[in-house]
């Protein structure tokens, strides 16, 4: 992680744990306080993560129902694109996906899905998001 929570400043993104949901939430910094860190509607403490909610009788030091941990300062939608079309790349090299002449990454991948199971292609999916060829 490259910045602590006490550190965070507008526009940067966290990631929101929320109990036993494994997908995280990626949510941007509105606004911080001394002791908060604000992310639209919700509002989360500054040194420890603990979501704050005062109507469920969240915060620090009491129970939560989720916290954040930082993560790096760029544009989520632009870093998945570029991530994704290296990782794409990566499956292409390793000859996870056969591309013809002369054929977009687009054209090979939709080629390749069209003649895989489900399971394939959730195997495929996860290469994609973890960055990590199987």
């Amino acid at each position: 992680m490259s910045k602590k929570l006490a550190g965070m400043e507008v526009g940067d993104f966290v990631l929101r744990w929320l109990g036993g949901i494994p997908k995280l939430m990626r949510l941007k910094v509105t606004h911080l306080t001394a002791d908060r860190i604000i992310c639209s509607a919700w509002e989360f403490d500054r040194q420890t993560g603990a979501e704050i909610d005062e109507d469920l009788g969240w915060g620090p030091g009491d129970v939560t129902g989720s916290f954040l941990e930082p993560e790096s300062g760029t544009d989520p939608e632009e870093d998945f694109r570029s991530r994704a079309l290296r990782r794409l790349e990566t499956l292409l090299d390793a000859g996870k996906i056969q591309r013809n002449r002369g054929e977009s990454i687009a054209e090979a991948l939709r080629r390749r899905l069209n003649g895989m199971t489900e399971e394939q292609v959730s195997r495929m999916l996860y290469e994609l998001e973890s960055g990590e060829p199987s």
